[in-house]
């Protein structure tokens, strides 16, 4: 519901220049939003660019010489599969010189035992040795074709993410192509490049230590000490981080060891869970994007950005994109009062840029139809606040609430805190007479007739509150709020207006109608909320007590709870 009430600002903000919200070309009211969401996405995929360019650097630079290595291993250990050309000769020469020997004379020539070439056969070790490393040389080169490619990926993301569009058109194909991003687990496959270069290295070593067995066993033993002493170290590194989340050791086995642990926990949540939770329908980038910001001068710009956003004619249904699955409307509320609160309390912060601050979050509530929680508007509100001119956009704020949400007990204490400020500074601060001509639904004029006639204002001030806790947002009366409403002052009735007087009658009434009014047990399904308003209507009727016998004087100061009372 819109509200023409003026924002409060200091003299100095109004002619400080606008940092927040700084000349711009776009003509829609969500360019300033979308502007900023593609302002920090795009320092995000900048990060993630980068790290993906240089994961792939480290893995070429890596294979290049790790495959030089293999390869050159390979270039021995491939002669074990094959016979020696030195041995067949051998055997050759070997039947040769028996053959010329056996013509020579009758006696046969007996000779070594030679292998026979065609029944070579290579052996079991060499086998093993030779498929060990091929597989580490074919994954290594693997991972420095996919580097390539994420190389050529990194580039076509940040092409595509910045088109020449406007930021709306930019902000839905950035959000597509990040969608697209997560959805074929991109970052994952990133992940696992490192790991897929871990294992071919061991996959080396491995074959190294059967290649050294049958050579030399002094050989072997030294080097399967070494290769045992680097796996116990990569399996430490990989392991920590599982119980000890500030480790800073981490591997690509240590991520999938933590998604192994994270999905086995969801599953087994899920077989509780599956029939009766439907998943939940994917929540817009600009959700995911609110929850992150967390510095104040991020969260001004977002507030600053959302009138403008949801007078959008670009955006269909505004008011589901900021809001929705992933930050409700009270979330959304709740970050924009504790911004609010951090500025006008902080002694750090410049009395002008709070103000300034504080008629941002006043524009974003009343564009937004936003609503925070009872618990945060009444947090920390002392009584100094209320008389503090540097808070009365609060005021203002609390006054929007009053009839811009459907929660009672918001309404009700919105209502609360729009007294107290009338009490403290209405007649004082003329920024505040806008919020009580709409408080009391009165002129100007007739305002200033209020103020300048006795303790008119106070009168009208306890009636609005008085009928509103009651019977518009019911909320309990305490005497110690009544007394705060009225000024922490006694009302000389006989000195207002008679108008008000009239109204003093006709609230006494209605109370004393509620009081006697009994809730049906059986009947009524608001039993105790119908209690809660005749208890509080008790001692609504104590503190006017006093007011309306001075308007009745013949009537004795034991006044019935009559219905028929009339100046």
């Amino acid at each position: 519901m819109s509200q023409n009430i003026e924002m409060s600002t200091m003299p100095a903000a109004q002619n400080a220049p606008d940092r927040v919200q700084p000349e711009t070309n776009f003509t829609d009211g969500s360019g300033q939003i979308f502007s900023f969401y593609l302002e920090k996405a795009e320092k995000d995929d900048d990060k993630m660019a980068e790290s993906w360019k240089g994961d792939a650097d480290g893995i070429l630079v890596f294979t290049g010489l790790f495959s030089a290595t293999v390869a050159g291993f390979l270039g021995i250990s491939l002669q074990s599969l094959t016979q020696s050309s030195q041995d067949t000769s051998a055997f050759y020469i070997a039947r040769l010189y028996q053959s010329s020997v056996s013509e020579n004379s009758n006696a046969s020539v007996p000779l070594p035992p030679l292998p026979d070439p065609s029944s070579f056969s290579p052996s079991a070790s060499a086998i093993w040795v030779n498929v060990l490393w091929f597989l580490s040389l074919i994954i290594s080169l693997t991972c420095a074709l996919l580097a390539t490619l994420l190389q050529r990926w990194a580039r076509q993301y940040l092409r595509l993410t910045r088109p020449a569009y406007a930021p709306h058109k930019r902000a839905r194909i950035r959000s597509y192509l990040k969608e697209g991003v997560d959805k074929f687990y991109l970052p994952s496959v990133v992940e696992a490049l490192p790991g897929l270069l871990h294992a071919s290295v061991f996959l080396f070593f491995v074959g190294l230590s059967v290649f050294l067995l049958g050579i030399n066993s002094i050989v072997f033993n030294a080097t399967l000490s070494c290769i045992s002493v680097s796996a116990g170290l990569y399996l430490f590194a990989s392991l920590v981080p599982l119980f000890l989340h500030d480790s800073p050791f981490h591997t690509p086995l240590s991520t999938m060891l933590w998604s192994c642990d994270v999905g086995f926990q969801r599953v087994a949540f899920s077989i509780f869970n599956w029939f009766y939770e439907p998943p939940p329908p994917p929540p817009w980038a600009i959700q995911s994007f609110i929850l992150t910001l967390d510095e104040d001068h991020e969260i001004e710009r977002l507030v600053a950005a959302i009138p403008g956003f949801y007078r959008s004619t670009a955006i269909k249904g505004s008011s589901q994109v900021l809001v929705g699955h992933s930050i409700s409307v009270t979330e959304l509320g709740d970050t924009i009062v504790e911004f609010m609160r951090r500025s006008l309390s902080s002694d750090m912060i410049p009395e002008d840029t709070a103000m300034r601050r504080s008629a941002l979050c006043v524009k974003a509530f009343e564009a937004g139809n936003l609503v925070p929680s009872r618990g945060t508007l009444m947090r920390y509100l002392s009584d100094e606040i209320y008389s503090n001119r540097k808070w009365i956009n609060y005021g203002v704020l609390a006054s929007i609430l009053t009839d811009n949400t459907d929660d009672k007990h918001v309404a009700g204490e919105a209502q609360y805190i729009t007294a107290r400020f009338t009490a403290s500074i209405g007649r004082s601060d003329e920024r505040w007479f806008p919020v009580m001509m709409r408080q009391f639904g009165v002129t100007e004029d007739t305002l200033q007739r209020y103020i300048s006639h006795g303790d008119s204002l106070l009168l009208a001030n306890l009636l609005y509150f008085v009928h509103r806790s009651l019977f518009v947002s019911p909320r309990s009366i305490k005497r110690t709020d009544l007394a705060s409403v009225t000024g922490l002052r006694s009302i000389l009735v006989e000195d207002t207006l008679p108008e008000l007087q009239q109204q003093l009658c006709g609230v006494w009434n209605d109370v004393v109608g509620l009081a006697r009014k009994k809730s049906n047990h059986s009947s009524d399904s608001n039993f105790r909320e119908s209690h809660d308003r005749r208890v509080a209507s008790f001692g609504a009727l104590a503190f006017m007590h006093t007011l309306f016998v001075s308007l009745h004087p013949e009537l004795g100061p034991h006044v019935p709870y009559s219905a028929d009372a009339a100046p």
